[in-house]
């Protein structure tokens, strides 16, 4: 998610699993209208009996650029795309429960193409299922527990169940987890996790027969359009995304060390090795003058720094942080040109002066705090999400001293962090399923309760209009928060 401090006013940047996304939302929910005006490309989804189905996504990806466009489909099942760049497209449904064969087209001098679809029943397999929907599924126990606490907080149940594996396999993967990612399996408990992996997930389990049985969510024919391109690299692990000056998106890869770029206007990508290896990059943020930024986010040397890239030149700057372990995360400029960044394990903010080449760190005052998320007001304060012991952290650059709130939660989880226009300041609690408002000027701080099972709030945005765009992690959805209403409005996700 965008590390960036910056209002999007039109849409939001995600990353899904090799996917680079751009969700764009009217400024109304409602049904069936204005994207059916003017389109090139619309049609009908219908099943076997002609009944025309609603809440469909329909794809349309251009084969020279490899940038896929979706939309819903409104009442009557019918969709209608906004205007596509000429040029050869495949067009599928991508629908839970549903299958039908592609169409390949031909948009050319602004024609307009009628398409139609005729779908059938399809079962859905477990991998094709959100975590919210497989949490039911697994054995209750206390290696669910663990598995909750210590393993979904870095991914979703999702990935569980991407491949089948034996108890050796199994202690291979929560090794690898514990050495590399700092997976906080409880003392002990190792073994009772592998245990619990190999039977509840094992290919004889009732999971993978239940799985077949769970129904696609109804879902809302509201207007959503996402523009999606693949990143082109394999095994990767893309984290966060943010905007240069150009409109071009800068991306961390996590797993094989790597940052990327992608050219928005003609879909191209040109990915980079991060200057150390196994360095896990993490957030990334573009300064004034076009110089990309990024933590090295492990922990321990050789990593633990910040990097400089210079797109023109291609050349890396790495500065390390003044104290090993560190585990600098999340970057953050701000409008003097100073960078600030989170370090997570360090339990401090640093900032670092690209002048003088300087580190100045400022303790956290609550133990084991974990910041993460940061972000700045309009006023120049700076703000913290702290994930672990934490809740929602205060450093005035002018008091130079960290100041904790606590959550009205508690072990909320304080992921991401947002100050809006009317300096208002918007926070994600992961493990409280809510999203928190902090009023700096009242010191009164208010929650509100996510709808859904378990949606657990990753990131979020502040909207031109000051309403609250976030993502969930086991929901895999999107949604919209009204201030004025108090309400929250759900965008389905088409992957």
């Amino acid at each position: 998610m965008s590390s960036k401090r910056r209002i999007i006013p039109l849409g939001f940047y995600l990353l899904f699993s090799g996917s680079l996304c751009f969700l764009h939302w009217p400024g109304n929910l409602h049904e069936a209208g204005t994207l059916l005006e003017g389109s090139t490309l619309s049609g009908q989804v219908s099943d076997n009996k002609g009944l025309g189905l609603a809440g469909l996504f329909v794809s349309a990806r251009h084969q020279a650029t490899g940038r896929t466009t979706y939309v819903l489909t409104q009442a009557q099942g019918l969709f209608g795309f906004p205007r596509l760049e000429a040029g050869d497209y495949q067009v599928e449904v991508k629908a839970r429960g549903w299958r039908t064969a592609p169409q390949n087209i031909k948009l050319a001098g602004g024609n307009s193409v009628p398409l139609n679809f005729k779908v059938s029943p399809d079962a859905a397999g477990a991998s094709q299922l959100t975590s919210a929907e497989l949490f039911p599924l697994l054995p209750d126990g206390e290696g669910r527990k663990i598995l909750m606490s210590s393993c979904t907080g870095c991914h979703t149940l999702q990935i569980l169940v991407s491949g089948q594996w034996n108890a050796d396999g199994w202690r291979k993967i929560v090794g690898n987890m514990r050495k590399v990612f700092g997976a906080p399996v409880p003392e002990g408990k190792e073994e009772l996790l592998i245990t619990y992996l190999s039977s509840a997930l094992a290919p004889e389990s009732r999971l993978w027969r239940a799985a077949e049985q769970v129904s696609p969510p109804q879902t809302k024919p509201v207007e959503v359009v996402y523009t999606a391109w693949d990143i082109p690299i394999e095994k990767g692990l893309p984290h966060t995304a943010t905007l240069d000056a150009r409109g071009d998106v800068w991306f961390t890869e996590a797993f094989l060390s790597r940052i990327g770029r992608l050219e928005v206007t003609t879909g191209r990508f040109k990915i980079w090795d991060a200057p150390t290896p196994n360095s896990i990059p993490h957030g990334i943020v573009v300064d004034k003058r076009g110089k990309v930024w990024f933590t090295e986010r492990l922990q321990f040397e050789p990593a633990n720094k910040i990097v400089k890239f210079d797109p023109e030149t291609e050349k890396f700057t790495e500065y390390p942080l003044p104290k090993n372990v560190s585990g600098p995360h999340t970057p953050i400029f701000d409008s003097k040109g100073m960078l600030w960044i989170t370090e997570y394990e360090g339990n401090r903010i640093a900032r670092f002066d690209p002048e003088t080449n300087r580190f100045t760190e400022y303790d956290v005052p609550t133990k084991d705090a974990r910041p993460y998320g940061i972000d700045i007001d309009k006023d120049g304060v700076i703000w913290i999400a702290e994930i672990g012991n934490g809740g929602l952290g205060k450093l005035d650059p002018k008091v130079g001293k960290v100041v904790d709130y606590p959550t009205l939660t508690k072990d909320a989880a304080v992921r991401r962090v947002r100050a809006d226009s009317r300096g208002r300041i918007w926070f994600t609690e992961f493990r409280g399923d809510r999203l928190g408002m902090f009023d700096p000027k009242t010191e009164k701080m208010v929650e509100y309760l996510l709808p859904g099972f378990r949606p657990q709030p990753y990131a979020l945005e502040v909207t031109r209009d000051d309403k609250i765009l976030l993502s969930t992690w086991h929901q895999d959805i999107m949604m919209l928060f009204d201030p004025e209403t108090r309400a929250f409005s759900s965008y389905p996700v088409p992957f």
